[in-house]
């Protein structure tokens, strides 16, 4: 009998691991459920209240805590927008959130804070992804290469 149940409880746990559920912004009802079902949660449709309320910190506690026990639950967090990001994203807030963040033709976007982008955080970057800088940031000649060599677009803004 207890090996029956070990080989069930393993069965869910490995299903989990590979289990993915979206779920549509509005909808989202920051309930244990789905982070139960699966490793990755996508969350789409995401907008810019939605960016701002993850980046501000505000205390909308079930939001927050719902997030903390995401993470506690080691679940994958993916948002991906309603758009493409632009021209309403803030660049700053892709590198201010600890989750994938996805434009809605499913582009990875990613920012580096600092003023010069060097090779290393060209190398950390998933091939395809978008690299969305502000136009007074440096790109050393190797993050060039590496751009090119891993497909991955820039998106320039002033």
């Amino acid at each position: 009998m207890l090996n029956k149940v070990i080989q069930i409880v393993t069965k869910r746990l490995l299903d989990r691991e590979m289990m993915t559920i979206d779920i549509a912004q509005d909808e989202l009802q920051f309930e244990e459920k789905p982070l139960l079902q699966a490793k990755t949660v996508r969350i789409t449709g995401v907008d810019a209240v939605f960016i701002e309320k993850l980046v501000s910190g505000e205390r909308d506690a079930l939001f927050h805590q719902w997030f903390q026990l995401a993470s506690s639950y080691g679940n994958k967090i993916e948002l991906i927008l309603f758009d493409s990001g632009e021209p309403w994203l803030q660049y700053k807030d892709i590198a201010a959130i600890p989750f994938a963040i996805f434009s809605n033709s499913g582009e990875r976007l990613a920012h580096v804070s600092r003023n010069v982008i060097c090779y290393h955080d060209i190398a950390l970057l998933p091939s395809s992804s978008l690299l969305c800088k502000e136009r007074d940031q440096l790109v050393t000649p190797l993050a060039k290469e590496s751009l090119i060599q891993k497909q991955i677009e820039i998106w320039e803004r002033l």
